[in-house]
């Protein structure tokens, strides 16, 4: 369904709108939303304020409801100035009856509004954080419908809640801490406040500082209750210290060194500090550590200038700061090293959604600027308490994940499973595979020609193992090898989800036509064998399998071998050193085949 992208009148932005009218659609009652539509406040048809086009669907809609029905509908409406525009409209019929017609109500939302409205209330609730993130004043909230009392703090824009469970088990915990009655009586008036929904309040009580109840410090508190739309409560207010305090006693992520100043996130003593805090309160919640890079940054440092570096890097760290929107704390550690810590996923599948999703708003955030530019990350995350509960422990995972993902060709994440990706041991390091181009080719050179040399005087290897070594190598997923004679791989090495059937693609002359004079192939984004087979592009897809490069060598007797080298959940633009260096590879593997009549190992 079209709707149009013209702006809404300002005169007429109405973003909500409630009305009931009788059957002949005469209106009995409304808000002065409506009346604002409108533009008067009697004698309105809403049939008049209906597109002509579309008021026989809404007609119908209206008149087939039974008691205690509702429908929804898209029609377009027409305002007092003669704009038409979309509108979401719920149509309901809860039994009244008025003058002895049967009644209906509806509740309009015109969509055009509703999106001016809501980037107005994005703008606004930015706007604010950052007037909060100048103050070291705390904030607290009590939403009565839930029960849930939470302490928190914005720096650098981003809200820090580090209490937030329900008001009893909070009253129950923090009464423990108290020293004499006073403090007690104190926190009794507080909470009888919040309980009670006491409109205006003003008191002093004493409270927590951090998650763990290490510090206590005597607040003026000051709050208001609203009301949401549902009818229930929230109270919330400012916690302001009137006691003269140690400025050591502060905690370093609550001052203003602790902001990063290039990019407003928080610097990596502050985070890892918060992060701490939270870890020690040794509750059961799930929480998640993330660790990013940004690939290749030397690169476009050194293609595009620093100044345009420090762009990418101040664009990144918005990206993931809005995204996060709130739900935990961004870091920069340093360079183009960035931070996660949250708390407030429910699954892995919904961390994996905005992982997902900052990589994508990195992808193509650049896009419109450079064309050959090309910005990624490679991102790293652990879990507490599966993989640990302590920082260190958490980050060395996190860590080993990341690099992880670098080395199997970046742009990706990698969540850490033991089971996958082994236990961390004492002597493992970040820099135990080489990122710079010029080491890695200096490795690929040298493991070609241990390999060259362990081929040349038997002939005879492990090749599973050789294909193992050179995922690893290069970077890839998982290595295929077929011959024309057989109906099974003679090989496959990888986490493969599942067995590829392509064995049609390899008969299809088209596709093979593709191949180079020296029989290469490179496919970037394995869409593209849809056109060539169906059935192998949709079994590609079924394992992940995203891009491919592929090789293949003739036997004199006509046995055809083929060598597909898979990268799984991502596209992949080919180094043209890896492409080289592989089929160097695929061929000395070829050569020992020629050699050898059985290839499968013993």
């Amino acid at each position: 369904m079209f709707i149009s992208e013209e702006p809404m009148n300002e005169a007429n932005c109405v973003s909500y709108a409630t009305a009931t009218m009788k059957s002949s659609y005469l209106v009995m009652n409304a808000d002065e939303h409506f009346y604002h539509f409108c533009g008067k406040v009697t004698g309105i048809n809403f049939a008049d304020y209906i597109y002509s086009e579309d008021f026989n669907e809404f007609d119908e809609a209206s008149k087939s409801l039974e008691v205690g029905e509702r429908k929804r509908l898209f029609i377009r409406v027409i305002n007092k100035l003669g704009d038409v525009y979309w509108a979401d409209i719920l149509i309901y019929n809860d039994g009244t009856v008025i003058e002895g017609e049967v009644a209906r109500s509806i509740v309009m939302y015109p969509l055009t509004a509703l999106e001016r409205r809501y980037i107005h209330a994005i703008d606004n609730l930015n706007k604010y954080r950052m007037i909060l993130s100048l103050h070291r004043d705390y904030l607290f909230d009590y939403d009565a419908s839930t029960g849930i009392f939470s302490v928190f703090f914005y720096r650098g824009n981003q809200s820090i809640a580090f209490i937030k469970c329900s008001l009893d088990d909070f009253r129950d915990e923090i009464m423990k801490h108290y020293t004499d009655d006073k403090e007690k009586e104190e926190f009794v008036v507080f909470y009888n406040y919040l309980l009670h929904e006491k409109n205006r309040f003003s008191c002093n009580v004493k409270l927590p500082t951090d998650s763990n109840f290490s510090d206590i410090c005597l607040f003026k508190a000051e709050g208001v209750v609203s009301y949401t739309v549902n009818g229930g409560t929230i109270t919330a207010g400012m916690l302001q210290s009137i006691e003269v305090r140690d400025e050591n006693a502060i905690p370093y992520y609550l001052t203003k060194e602790a902001i990063d100043p290039a990019t407003g996130l928080m610097n990596k003593r502050a985070a890892k500090e918060y992060s701490e805090s939270i870890l020690g309160y040794g509750d059961n919640q799930s929480h998640y550590m993330v660790v990013f890079d940004v690939d290749n940054f030397k690169d476009i440092n050194d293609n595009y200038g620093h100044l345009f570096g420090d762009e990418v890097l101040s664009k990144v760290a918005e990206i993931m700061d809005r995204n996060l929107n709130g739900r935990g704390i961004v870091g920069r550690f340093g360079g183009d090293e960035f931070y996660i810590f949250t708390s407030k996923f429910k699954s892995e599948e919904d961390l994996r959604t905005l992982l997902t999703t900052i990589r994508r708003d990195v992808k193509y955030a650049f896009n419109k600027i450079k064309d050959d530019l090309h910005v990624t990350l490679s991102v790293g995350v652990s879990m507490y308490p599966k993989d640990g509960t302590t920082y260190d422990a958490l980050f060395e995972k996190a860590d080993k994940c990341l690099y992880i993902a670098k080395n199997r060709g970046r742009n990706r994440f990698i969540i850490y499973d033991e089971a996958k990706h082994g236990a961390i041991s004492t002597d493992e390091s970040r820099n135990h595979t080489s990122i710079n181009p010029v080491e890695h080719a200096e490795d690929l050179a040298t493991y070609l020609s241990e390999l060259t040399l362990s081929l040349y005087p038997n002939n005879q290897q492990d090749v599973t193992g050789i294909l193992d070594d050179v995922i690893k190598k290069i970077r890839l997923d998982g290595v295929r090898v077929y011959s024309t004679k057989s109906e099974e791989p003679l090989y496959m090495v990888g986490e493969y989800k599942k067995q590829p059937d392509i064995f049609e693609l390899l008969d299809n002359k088209v596709f093979m036509s593709c191949f180079n004079r020296n029989h290469v192939l490179m496919i970037g984004n394995t869409t593209t064998v849809e056109g060539y087979n169906k059935k192998s592009y949709n079994s590609l897809m079924e394992c992940n399998i995203m891009a491919m490069l592929c090789f293949y060598f003739d036997k004199p007797e006509g046995e055809r071998i083929f060598f597909f080298y898979d990268v799984f959940n991502h596209t992949n633009r080919w180094n043209e050193s890896d492409k080289n260096y592989l089929l160097i590879i695929s061929r000395l593997l070829f050569n020992m085949f020629m050699n050898y009549s059985d290839t499968k190992d013993n």
